[in-house]
């Protein structure tokens, strides 16, 4: 096995840390060299850890510590790189004190996995989500044509909303129902973010997560959606907006206190993000209303690391002319952590004083809240 360490973050010595063995071992049809299988996982330190292990008659190994309990990837590569058809061969698993067993015929991605509870849950979650699934699937599917047709890739087909949201909210009651019966579940503290409104609100958030489990909340993950509460309570309405500074499409550093004096729309949005690119037209009327009259907005792109020129492009096609910045460093971006940023689009509306007057404006609440503080 060769294992490598990617560090991302180290603000915490992986010998403070509580560690646990883990052990997992596979066997997937006969497969042999070339074939070779992939865990990969991050730890407690934000470290990304990736192991390797070659297949000898279709069988493999793992083992290692982590801080129970870890959620982990192996992805399996075949003789031509990947999958027989070329596509990912991946299968999740988690990683804890009880021995996982792997099995499958002849792909990692339908194998059948034993050995801890956890797997178990997390199986027949999994099972029980499918059908929610293969519907966003196949909506997706069929936006994409209609988009195409269209010419557009932000086009969205009539009633795609409402059959997503109707989708959504199947989905989400089941994973409620699965949070309620299983508070001791460590999935379930994964499972959380899913059936929570967005924005995330601390009054919502607060008593869902105290419902768990002190082992739960107790965990690694656990503390940090602890954290994550305390900081949502310093970004609510009322608050002094948490002041960054990130660099803009020239490299100049810019600072959202520089925008003292005036109302500023930060809006947290991404090249690859489609609701931000659909909702792009209404910011630019926005803004080209009310530009004159003591507002501006200060774009901060999630964009992924090596992606200035998708940044660029998006920001010249969409006609944002407003300032944007970036530290193109995708969901680990430096403002949007300070914020607690999960999901896209989000805003902040900060008055001229530098205080948070509202959240999450969008289309005509934007346009009649403008015209409320501007007319």
């Amino acid at each position: 096995m060769r294992k490598l360490v990617t560090v991302l973050l180290c603000c915490v010595p992986l010998c403070m840390q509580a560690q646990v063995p883990f052990q997992i071992t596979g066997k997937i049809g006969a497969l042999k060299v070339p074939a070779k299988i992939v865990l990969s996982y991050t730890d407690s330190s934000e470290n990304i850890i990736t192991d390797s292990a070659i297949l000898r008659n279709g069988r493999f190994e793992f083992s290692g510590r982590v801080a129970y309990p870890t959620r982990a990837s192996l992805e399996l590569y075949h003789q031509d790189g990947r999958s027989a058809n070329g596509q990912p061969d991946i299968l999740t698993v988690y990683l804890d004190s009880n021995p996982v067993k792997v099995t499958g015929k002849d792909s990692v991605k339908n194998a059948i996995v034993r050995g801890s509870k956890l797997n178990e849950q997390y199986t027949n979650l999994r099972a029980a989500l499918k059908p929610f699934n293969d519907q966003f699937a196949a909506l997706s599917e069929a936006n994409a044509s209609y988009a195409a047709e269209k010419g557009d890739t932000r086009a969205m087909m009539p009633g795609m909303k409402e059959q997503w949201a109707a989708v959504a909210n199947k989905k989400i009651a089941v994973v409620k129902q699965f949070i309620a019966d299983n508070p001791e579940s460590y999935l379930s503290l994964e499972m959380l973010p899913m059936v929570l409104s967005l924005p995330y609100k601390p009054e919502e958030m607060e008593p869902a997560f105290n419902a768990l489990a002190p082992a739960v909340r107790n965990t690694a993950a656990g503390k940090k959606m602890a954290e994550q509460i305390v900081r949502l309570k310093t970004t609510g309405v009322g608050s002094p907006a948490p002041d960054f500074v990130q660099n803009d499409t020239s490299g100049v550093p810019v600072r959202l206190s520089s925008f003292r004096g005036k109302y500023v729309l930060v809006d947290f949005w991404a090249s690859w993000c489609h609701p931000c690119r659909a909702d792009n037209p209404n910011l630019v009327k926005s803004f080209n209303q009310y530009k004159d009259k003591n507002f501006t907005v200060l774009g901060v792109s999630l964009d992924r690391p090596g992606d200035r020129e998708k940044w660029l492009k998006a920001i010249h096609d969409d006609g944002l002319a407003w300032t944007n910045v970036s530290d193109l460093a995708f969901w680990k971006n430096a403002a949007a952590k300070l914020y607690g940023v999960h999901a896209i689009p989000q805003n902040y509306l900060v008055d001229p004083s530098g205080k948070i007057i509202a959240q999450n404006l969008h289309g005509e609440e934007l346009d009649k809240k403008l015209n409320e503080l501007l007319r």
